[in-house]
């Protein structure tokens, strides 16, 4: 079955994209882009968020307004697969465990998991609609400013070219994984 949907998705040329995010691997990228669809139904990240169930809950009435827990109303699979993406991220990548450090003391271990996987659901949303592969560096609350990786912009695949190959073209350009 594994192998069936490596096939499948190596003719997505949005798999290269998602896989570059932090802990994203095949099957979180498949299970994105099954739930997402079409990324321009869309308009802005915080439509995604909301799509997904990752927005806080806001009370306004009056001169009164709270925000609370998560909506949880949306998508159960992609905001599962943004969790845990989130939650290995914060094991081993340097900005995210960081980014735990920071949240954790005033939110606790949950609700820090939940804003990264909001965050990396925000880059999602950016990787897929500029359809090219950049590291996205998040700043503060959720401001998203885009730059080239490594000082140079990829571009998307050549038509017809697969997947597989892209990303093999892409790390010989760079000089990395060789090994892989």
């Amino acid at each position: 079955m594994e192998e069936c949907l490596k096939q499948k998705s190596a003719q997505d040329e949005r798999i290269p994209l998602l896989i570059q995010l932090p802990r994203v691997a095949l099957l979180t990228a498949t299970t994105i882009l099954a739930a997402i669809g079409d990324i321009t139904r869309f308009p802005n990240a915080k439509k995604l968020v909301g799509y997904a169930g990752l927005g806080t809950r806001i009370h306004d009435s009056g001169m009164t307004h709270s925000s609370g827990r998560i909506t949880k109303a949306g998508r159960k699979d992609l905001r599962r697969a943004m969790v845990n993406a989130a939650n290995h991220a914060v094991q081993d990548h340097p900005h995210w465990k960081a980014e735990m450090e920071r949240l954790e003391p005033h939110l606790g271990r949950s609700k820090a998991i939940v804003v990264i996987a909001r965050k990396l659901l925000v880059a999602v949303w950016h990787v897929l609609t500029k359809q090219v592969a950049i590291v996205l560096r998040i700043h503060r609350m959720w401001r998203v400013r885009s730059e080239p990786c490594l000082s140079g912009t990829y571009k998307k695949p050549a038509q017809g070219q697969s997947a597989p190959a892209f990303v093999r073209e892409q790390l010989d350009r760079l000089g990395i994984g060789k090994d892989l």
